[in-house]
């Protein structure tokens, strides 16, 4: 039997220098960094980062786009628990919540509802808690800002 051999890839492996140190740049404490290639051409990092689970996209030259950190239930701002009881979701319960920064942007967050076993909703709301249509004409494939992600897949990088 041969004696296994463990290869260690460089998490930065396969991605463009700007891209690398943009992101050492912006999240220098970043730990656990993996990363993908969207059908975009963008570079998407999935990393910890001060107790968090947190995703940041940055095109070909380096230039961050934005960033998301998964929140737990019981850190869902008020701001947003309080809009969802303004809505006809008020009952539903809040299954995932991340925060979604954008350059430029205020933050908005995305919510995961569900009612019962069969029914689950998809939300984004600001930072003033109040709901943000999500999608144009009722095309559930139509992402925040009106793009067609209906057939974007991750590629993922080998190096």
């Amino acid at each position: 039997m041969l004696p296994a051999i463990w290869l260690a890839v460089p998490a930065f492996a396969g991605i463009p220098a700007k891209v690398a140190e943009a992101f050492r740049t912006r999240f220098a404490s970043a730990t656990g960094v993996e990363w993908k290639r969207t059908i975009t051409g963008d570079y998407k990092a999935d990393f910890n980062m001060g107790g968090d689970r947190m995703l940041a996209k940055f095109d070909e030259d380096g230039q961050w786009l934005e960033s998301e950190k998964m929140l737990k239930t019981n850190e869902v701002p008020n701001v947003v628990r309080k809009g969802l009881d303004k809505t006809r979701y008020s009952t539903w319960e809040i299954k995932s919540c991340y925060e979604e920064l954008l350059p430029n942007e205020k933050p908005g967050y995305h919510v995961t509802l569900e009612k019962g076993e069969f029914k689950r909703k998809k939300l984004l709301m600001d930072q003033e808690g109040q709901l943000i249509p999500t999608t144009a004409a009722g095309d559930d494939s139509l992402g925040w800002y009106g793009v067609n992600y209906s057939n974007a897949r991750d590629v993922q990088i080998t190096g």
